[in-house]
């Protein structure tokens, strides 16, 4: 190891009584490693304030940047290390400088860390808590999608703009909703925000908990009577993304509160051909129990739910449609039964069901 690699290791690791003597044995005190981190760098991004000190009384650059454009003060600030967050900004640390791969300042790395404490130092420094990076993100919303709670809160507190949007249409509350993070979509709701609010492709934060699966913030959001029955830009409903996914529970609570069961999306899929295509049983029979139209077909292949639970191979289920009034006989598009399909796909059992309740073509 030479004495650069030696200095960037005792920096990494706190060993601040090697630093004087490295840089006497020729060590350049802005060396860089493979990613471009200075010895500084890494004693800021590892919390070694001292260190970090010894550096900067030695002449290391405050301003020098990695390879991603990050420097030693946005790597103290998504780190939480705020004593040494304190010492690069007594030391003239740039607040507003911006990487090079996401443009977002040493606010936004602290505030996806969660780390409010720190964001309360850099507000007071005249930082703008709205700012937004390369993809229009925020620092709220970094914060709501990473479930920082405590920063959540600050940033509402100092005025975050709950309604802003990144370029994909997405809102803090949207990402708060598909991570399931609760709270912070409490947090959210009581400052304004809305659960119909959609993104680009006109999903709505509902749509986001339900095809994550998340009940909790889905119950939360009926609390403000949201439009269940809003469709994406492909047509599909909440349901419909509950039901693909066999969210049990979800299911049961979109169709208390009144979901069209019988919705289709723009391709002519409804929920319960999503769910028996998936081969989701609970969830088929709670649709049907609710009025799904058990031989409604898609367009792009004029399948029925029978149909596509015949060809996914759950053979339970087709037992269950055929059961509940399914008819064997529709042909979808390329004129095929559903026995036909699974004759050809070599599925037996699928087959076996079939001709067990009288089918023969």
């Amino acid at each position: 190891m030479d004495v650069n690699e030696a200095l960037i290791t005792a920096s990494k690791e706190g060993r601040v009584s090697e630093i004087g003597v490295l840089l006497g044995e020729g060590a350049q005190v802005d060396a860089k490693d493979t990613w471009g981190r200075t010895p500084l760098i890494w004693a800021a991004g590892e919390g070694h304030t001292e260190v970090v000190r010894s550096l900067l009384d030695n002449g290391a650059d405050i301003h020098a940047r990695d390879t991603w454009g990050r420097t030693a003060f946005m790597w103290a600030a998504e780190g939480g290390h705020q004593d040494v967050v304190k010492l690069l900004l007594d030391r003239g640390a740039d607040v507003k400088a911006r990487d090079s791969n996401y443009g977002r300042t040493a606010f936004m790395w602290a505030s996806e860390g969660g780390h409010h404490e720190i964001l309360r130092l850099l507000l007071d420094r005249d930082t703008d808590v709205n700012d937004r990076e390369s993809w229009g993100y925020t620092a709220l919303m970094l914060a709501a999608r990473k479930g920082r709670l405590e920063a959540t809160r600050f940033l509402l507190a100092r005025g975050a703009d709950v309604t802003a949007r990144d370029s994909d249409g997405a809102t803090a509350l949207i990402y708060a909703a598909a991570k399931g993070h609760t709270e912070i979509a409490r947090a959210l709701l009581e400052k304004g925000a809305d659960p119909n609010e959609s993104d680009n492709l006109n999903c709505s934060a509902l749509m986001w908990a339900c095809s994550g699966g998340h009940l909790v913030v889905a119950k939360l959001f009926m609390e403000r009577k949201p439009d269940i029955n809003l469709r994406d830009s492909w047509g599909y409903t909440a349901l419909m993304l509950a039901s693909r996914k066999g969210r049990v529970e979800l299911v049961k609570l979109l169709l208390d509160q009144g979901a069209d069961v019988r919705a289709r999306a723009g391709n002519g899929v409804t929920a319960l051909i999503y769910a028996a295509g998936k081969g989701h049983l609970e969830v088929s029979n709670l649709l049907l129990d609710a009025g799904a139209d058990i031989n409604a077909r898609d367009s792009d292949h004029g399948f029925t739910a029978l149909t596509w639970a015949g060809v996914g191979g759950h053979a339970d289920l087709v037992k269950v449609l055929l059961e509940r009034g399914a008819d064997p006989g529709v042909k979808g598009n390329e004129d095929k039964t559903v026995l036909r399909l699974a004759a050809e796909k070599g599925l037996k059992d699928v087959v076996e069901v079939l001709k067990g309740h009288g089918v023969r073509k």
